[in-house]
């Protein structure tokens, strides 16, 4: 006679595909504004994907932002929700306006990951991080929501959250200027391009939208970021092909170098030329 198991066993509990924004959001100061910059690729399940827009602008009755997130797509929409719901509601000082935001972020928390306590660790949704710059008096300001707190980030450095976050800082940390919002888009395009080469769930389009100090937005077009991540394709491959390869030959003469150094410069300025032209575009 077969023996009964001592106790039931535990049912499975299939759960719906979960829409995860597997994305890498950058966030670049300029001298006009502040530029953010997001893949369009989202994971609806294992076997697919679609491309949505991942950086809202939000209208604030006292200011405005822009939000970049990353993580569960209906948490990051929650979150849009209650932002635009109690953020800024009256004049505040930036002081309160970090400990607003800190104080909304914990609720936005407890609301969407409170729900699954006790539950088994492969039950519980991934939380969310976000990326957002709020205008507000004449000022943007950068602010990273992560690890249950919201920090100001240093105007003199860039940021970013999201997937392969160590090689996006890592390329952020090599960006030592900051020029206005259409100088900072070719630093940022080309970052965003190097992610969706090598960061699984980064891909897509990219999409770009500058936060004024006046508070006006300027939005980059995905044709646009798509014409610049052509040219800074061909720049890469004339770097590594033409430019390192006449500093390190130190063999031909120097008649022959001055004449190879003269079509450098001509390709240099013909780059030039075709970044001011896509930029606008």
């Amino acid at each position: 006679m077969l023996a009964l198991p001592r106790y039931p066993p535990r049912p499975t509990i299939k759960r719906l595909p979960e829409r995860k924004r597997m994305t890498a959001i950058v966030g670049l100061h300029c001298t006009d504004g502040v530029l953010l910059l997001a893949d369009t690729e989202e994971t609806i399940s294992q076997e697919t994907k679609s491309e949505c827009d991942k950086i809202s602008v939000l209208g604030l009755p006292h200011g405005r932002m822009l939000l970049g997130g990353a993580g569960t797509t209906h948490f990051i929409e929650y979150a849009e929700q209650m932002i635009e719901r109690d953020f800024l509601k009256s004049a505040r000082t930036w002081p309160e306006i970090l400990v607003d935001i800190n104080a909304l972020y914990s609720r936005i928390n407890r609301d969407t990951q409170g729900f699954y306590k006790g539950f088994a660790k492969e039950l519980v949704p991934a939380g969310i991080e976000l990326l957002t710059a709020v205008n507000s008096s004449g000022r943007t300001v950068l602010y990273r929501w992560q690890n249950d707190s919201v920090i100001e980030t240093n105007p003199r450095r860039h940021e970013s959250v999201g997937c392969g976050v160590y090689q996006t800082h890592a390329l952020l940390g090599d960006i030592n200027l900051r020029l206005g919002a259409e100088g900072m888009l070719f630093y940022g395009v080309r970052i965003m391009k190097q992610a969706k080469r090598g960061i699984v769930g980064v891909g897509g389009k990219t999409e770009a939208i500058i936060l004024h100090h006046n508070g006006e937005i300027g939005i980059f077009s995905t044709g646009v970021t798509s014409q610049i991540e052509e040219l800074i394709a061909e720049i890469d491959a004339f770097t590594h092909r033409s430019f390192l390869s006449l500093i390190a030959d130190v063999y031909s003469k120097d008649e022959e170098f001055e004449n190879l150094l003269s079509q450098v410069a001509d390709r240099i300025r013909g780059y030039r030329k075709r970044y001011k032209e896509n930029r606008h575009r």
